[in-house]
């Protein structure tokens, strides 16, 4: 069961992907409003212990999808960037709940490192004064998120704790673009790069978490 439901998200994601490259914006819609509930149902078929914290995310990241399928009215995608903090929010204690003790010095290290990462993402996405406050909170919050999968990572030093730590870097790595995009100019190919880290951003961390 749990291969059909991987192999019902990989053909929505390809055709996604392939959607985003050649424009077909129906099926570019639609097949991204069907991917994170597949991922819903992959996580609570695969996982033998459910995590509360884990469906509320996924549940607000999927909102997050569809309010920035509006993304160029600025009201969407405020409010999207708000859904997906909440979503971030939600993976934070998820990934915490499995950390049995805190790796002290690869936190300091990571909290100082998230000041300098924090204030180059913002000058690379520039996204002026009117979303300085939100831009700068929703950085906060994803940095915690990733310093959070770290220490999953460090504490089970498995697979799953891999997966988890490298999805939290992906889903880095596509709100940085998206953010350059929004507020710089979307190139011919953004939405594929957006979209394809996005995919194994949120694959890699529920695939990793059905590990735990």
């Amino acid at each position: 069961m749990i291969r059909l439901l991987y192999g019902l998200f990989a053909a929505d994601a390809l055709v996604h992907l392939a959607s985003s490259v050649f424009g077909w914006k129906i099926p570019q819609r639609i097949t991204k409003v069907l991917l994170l509930p597949l991922l819903l149902v992959i996580y609570l078929n695969g996982t033998e212990r459910v995590i509360i914290a884990v469906i509320i995310a996924l549940f607000f990241d999927w909102c997050g999808d569809i309010l920035l399928l509006r993304s160029a009215d600025r009201r969407f995608f405020i409010l999207g960037l708000t859904s997906f903090l909440l979503g971030h929010l939600g993976f934070i204690p998820a990934f915490l709940s499995a950390t049995g003790r805190f790796n002290l010095p690869a936190l300091l290290a990571s909290l100082a490192a998230a000041v300098p990462l924090g204030i180059l993402v913002h000058i690379l996405m520039r996204p002026g004064k009117a979303m300085t406050v939100p831009t700068v909170a929703y950085e906060v919050v994803i940095e915690l998120m990733a310093i959070a999968a770290l220490q999953l990572f460090l504490f089970r030093n498995d697979g799953a704790g891999m997966l988890i730590f490298i999805g939290a870097l992906f889903f880095m790595i596509s709100d940085t673009i998206l953010g350059c995009f929004t507020f710089r100019g979307n190139p011919r190919y953004g939405t594929f790069l957006v979209m394809l880290t996005y995919i194994a951003a949120q694959g890699s961390i529920v695939t990793g978490l059905i590990g735990l």
